[in-house]
């Protein structure tokens, strides 16, 4: 892991930054709050550039992170996403985006944002799938996997997030996740971990349009799981009846965008699964039970 300055030394060899907005105090790398590590390049106030290095949640889990979304990035430039300006085995560099996060400007507009996002996600899942370069796989949610990532794994037995383990593991929901992986598809480019933070939403032609950030999980996977996290990111923004139209809207912007996805039941459960784990374990973060912070990512 790159401390600071050597992050800083490093925008200056790729000529993100100069050595006279250096000088004049003009630089900052500000910490962004990401599971992985996340720090943003401002120059005189002016967010320039995003670096990400690989955090304690991808590291317990045995992910290449910054790898994959490395690879990710390079297969799919020109789509929703930001360029790529730099990788190596240690960090990824990204161009800057305009816009505000998903979940701030959904209310300020519900229907014209959410078919821009059905239109970008209907992008991204068209994005043509060359074999060669092979492109990563998209990470599986784990609740329909045989295996919980070790960062949520040791977590105290009487715990609520034991609990919740339990029922997606043994409960009366495991039939249906562990059916939801044996349907799961991988003709498609997906995002995998779509959220309200992870997309920016900017206007254009005085109309709003979304990209994507945060692609450690990207690759070709099952459409139906961006889709799934997309309804998710407007309940969570929106009242019933603003969600409902925002809903058609979105749906009317994918299906007229050529998108495959559908609301797959058992991937919403599968996602209320995981949300409500991380919500168990922050709680057992902030009472100090022992949850590391790494915990709480994906």
């Amino acid at each position: 892991m790159r401390a600071a300055a050597g992050l800083l030394t490093q925008a200056l060899e790729l000529g993100l930054v100069g050595a006279t907005d250096v000088l004049d105090d003009e630089v900052r790398l500000v910490p962004v709050p990401r599971s992985n590590l996340l720090h943003r390049l401002d120059v005189g106030g002016r967010p320039i550039a995003f670096v990400k290095q690989q955090g304690q949640a991808g590291a317990t889990d045995g992910t290449a992170t910054v790898a994959q979304e490395t690879q990710a990035l390079r297969l799919l430039g020109g789509g929703p996403v930001p360029d790529l300006l730099h990788a190596d085995d240690g960090c990824v560099w990204t161009a800057a985006l305009g816009g505000i996060p998903l979940y701030a400007a959904l209310p300020t507009a519900p229907e014209p944002v959410a078919a821009a996002l059905g239109s970008a996600l209907a992008t991204l899942h068209g994005t043509a799938v060359d074999p060669w370069p092979e492109p990563p796989r998209a990470t599986l949610p784990w609740p329909v996997t045989d295996a919980t990532p070790a960062s949520i794994d040791r977590v105290p037995a009487d715990s609520a997030a034991a609990a919740l383990l339990a029922q997606v593991r043994d409960g009366a929901d495991a039939r249906r996740l562990a059916g939801a992986g044996r349907r799961w598809r991988t003709g498609h480019w997906v995002h995998g971990d779509l959220s309200g933070a992870n997309a920016l939403v900017d206007r254009v032609g005085g109309r709003a349009r979304v990209s994507f950030l945060d692609l450690e999980d990207a690759g070709v996977g099952d459409p139906s799981w961006d889709v799934v996290s997309a309804l998710r990111c407007l309940d969570d923004a929106l009242v019933p009846g603003a969600a409902e139209a925002a809903r058609e809207a979105f749906w009317g912007a994918y299906r007229d965008g050529g998108g495959s996805g559908e609301e797959d039941p058992a991937l919403r459960l599968a996602h209320d699964a995981m949300a409500d784990v991380r919500a168990a374990l922050t709680e057992l973060s902030a009472a100090g039970a022992g949850a590391t912070a790494g915990a709480v990512g994906r």
